[in-house]
């Protein structure tokens, strides 16, 4: 081969340098986006869980409407109860839901102490008010008026 004919060629990369700087980058940009995601994270969780409470109301509610009986729904700082009967203690159902550690429910006022009752027939509770449902700093308040309008808004 004659020399002439070769050409050098030159391999053009990422020096060392550029690599580590780019790295260094990306690792700054996810500190400050790593808080921000977590704490968007926890607020999806307590409303999903806030929304499962609803749900589980809503449906205390529909069944006392629908199938004409007594229900109600007992409400404590690490969970709360569904029952079917007239109370708590004379129910012949009850579905027992504990919370996470992570969630507590607080401020509990309604209008008769920690228990919304649901008579036969009525959509309607005999019992109404608000509580919330914590996570750390976050909370949602749940609410039952006295039409029988069940909902949860973040505070």
């Amino acid at each position: 081969m004659d020399k002439r004919n070769m050409q050098i060629q030159t391999v053009r990369g990422f020096s060392l340098l550029e690599i580590i700087l780019t790295v260094a980058i990306l690792l700054i940009l996810s500190a400050f986006l790593f808080p921000f995601t977590i704490g968007k994270f926890q607020e999806v969780q307590l409303k999903n869980y806030s929304t499962e409470l609803v749900e589980d109301m809503y449906f205390q509610q529909q069944q006392a409407r629908n199938k004409n009986i007594h229900t109600g729904v007992v409400l404590a700082s690490g969970g709360y109860t569904l029952f079917t009967g007239e109370t708590l203690e004379t129910s012949t159902e009850q579905d027992v839901k504990i919370l996470d550690r992570a969630y507590t429910i607080s401020n509990i006022s309604l209008s008769e102490g920690t228990t919304i009752f649901f008579s036969p027939g009525s959509v309607k509770p005999t019992t109404f008010g608000t509580f919330v449902l914590n996570r750390g700093k976050s909370s949602v308040r749940i609410y039952i008026n006295k039409e029988g309008l069940i909902g949860n808004e973040k505070m």
